[in-house]
């Protein structure tokens, strides 16, 4: 991030507190989408979606079945999945089915979705995020994924590097990888496109 000294001197809020913020979820944003689905390349991990040998199926967002297979698919790989991870739209297509052509009930009771301030569909916890691909929905067993913190946050001032133009810079450093114990720990269900 770079900040004009300007910019600081002026400040009638807390600079400080802004930019650090925006750092954190700076961060945290490209954190969340690395470790999701990073491509391995020399600036980024490989993500749990990206990992070679998941298992993967087909996904219809217009039957709960699917949902079941992916299920199935998990468990014949001895894995004992513990949550969905799927973006908002994909999340409202599953909550919309209905029980029939005719009739208005939904396929998931509304007031059993929700638990509290969770999101939960077949009896497992959804984890909404755009990490995951638009027409995907990925099934995880969380004991089976490991992440490790090789550097802790850093936090450097670079206040050569843009002198020429009166500003200082602010870089934060860190390093982290994911893997996942067993392959198949991630079924990947995909739109048949």
């Amino acid at each position: 991030v770079r900040v004009s000294n300007e910019m600081i001197r002026q400040s009638v809020i807390g600079l400080d507190a802004v930019l650090q913020a925006r750092l954190v979820t700076d961060v945290a944003n490209a954190l969340d989408a690395a470790l999701w689905n990073g491509a391995g390349t020399s600036n980024t991990i490989t993500g749990i979606l990206q990992a070679d040998n998941i298992a993967t199926g087909d996904l219809d967002p217009e039957d709960v079945d699917s949902l079941i297979d992916g299920i199935a698919t998990a468990m014949g790989n001895k894995v004992t999945p513990t949550h969905w991870a799927m973006d908002s739209d994909m999340f409202a297509a599953f909550r919309k089915i209905k029980v029939g052509d005719t009739d208005a009930r939904y396929v998931f009771d509304p007031t059993t979705v929700q638990d509290g301030t969770a999101f939960r569909l077949l009896g497992l916890n959804v984890i909404i995020t755009d990490a995951v691909p638009s027409d995907s929905v990925a099934l995880i067993d969380f004991s089976k994924v490991v992440v490790a913190r090789d550097v802790n946050a850093e936090v450097k001032i670079l206040d050569q590097t843009w002198g020429d133009y009166d500003s200082v810079g602010i870089r934060v450093v860190t390093r982290m990888d994911t893997a996942l114990l067993q392959d198949e720990a991630v079924t990947l269900l995909t739109v048949d496109g």
